[in-house]
């Protein structure tokens, strides 16, 4: 069986563990990946207008506390997964989580599995869970950032905490020994402030700029992904790399694809391997951020 089709058993009702319907699966493929995504929420309560999963909303529990851990257990030996994004498909830390800790119970199983694994998140509540992230090789955290200014951003980021809150995240958690990156994501044409941005980081933390997708589904159905051209953006991005140029620790992804495709992603820290470009047209990962 495909990943894919184990997971449409699983929204069947093929679990294992005779949940009241609607059954709603913790990890879901991302093939971009090779691996899987851990959602704890069915929607972000963040309300990103440029998600690319579309999952804007009240931010509820795609599990009760009672079941996650028999569930997250079942899904992992059923999937064999071993490369997980947490808060992949949907930020696993809106303010709710710090209430019900609904993400802290499934990185406790995940981290018991010694599973390679990396948070995506906006969330000022991923520091309560420092004690499980830090000083682990194999366990890092993305916090997404795409400009310093408050003002250019918020009509963007929705509810989602202020730039400096999350650059002051950012480096609490490089200095309780998380492997943090920046994921500098989405690049946004007139929004990104990109040398400043990169100025307010450590540079020993690394940082990963992606551009705005307007042509994954999800965007390109609403009015503002159809506001904007991917070909623009495209190369207003390298245009933007040529200006900044190279700096240490910093990594640009390639434009996005025209096809609304999802670009290859990495998830765990990585370098560039020899003879490889950092920039927009080269050929490696993407952030995972979305």
């Amino acid at each position: 069986m495909t990943r894919m089709q184990l997971v449409e058993r699983d929204r069947a009702g093929d679990a294992g563990l005779h949940l009241d319907p609607p059954f709603h699966p913790l990890l879901e493929p991302c093939e971009p990946l090779e691996g899987w995504g851990l959602s704890t929420y069915t929607r972000c309560a963040f309300r990103c207008r440029y998600c690319i999963t579309g999952v804007q909303g009240a931010s509820v529990p795609r599990v009760g506390a009672d079941h996650l851990v028999a569930q997250l257990e079942e899904e992992l030996a059923r999937h064999e997964a071993d490369h997980i994004g947490v808060g992949l498909f949907c930020d696993a830390y809106p303010p709710v989580e710090e209430e019900l800790g609904l993400t802290r119970r499934a990185l406790q199983v995940l981290i018991a599995h010694d599973l390679d694994l990396r948070v995506i998140t906006k969330g000022l509540t991923v520091w309560r869970d420092v004690d499980l992230l830090a000083d682990r090789p194999n366990v890092g955290v993305n916090v997404s950032l795409c400009s310093t200014r408050e003002d250019l951003i918020r009509p963007y980021d929705g509810s989602a905490p202020t730039p400096r809150d999350r650059l002051d995240l950012l480096h609490r958690l490089a200095d309780a020994g998380v492997a943090v990156e920046l994921a500098l994501s989405p690049w946004i044409p007139g929004v990104t402030d990109t040398a400043a941005l990169i100025d307010a980081v450590d540079p020993a933390i690394p940082i990963r700029i992606t551009p705005l997708r307007v042509r994954a589904p999800k965007v390109i159905a609403t009015a503002f992904g159809r506001s904007w051209d991917q070909e623009e953006i495209n190369a207003a991005f390298e245009r933007e790399f040529l200006e900044v140029g190279e700096r240490r620790n910093v990594f640009w992804s390639p434009g996005a694809p025209l096809d609304g495709s999802a670009p290859h992603i990495t998830l765990l820290v990585s370098r560039p391997g020899r003879g490889e470009r950092v920039g927009p047209k080269a050929t490696g990962g993407a952030c995972a951020c979305p």
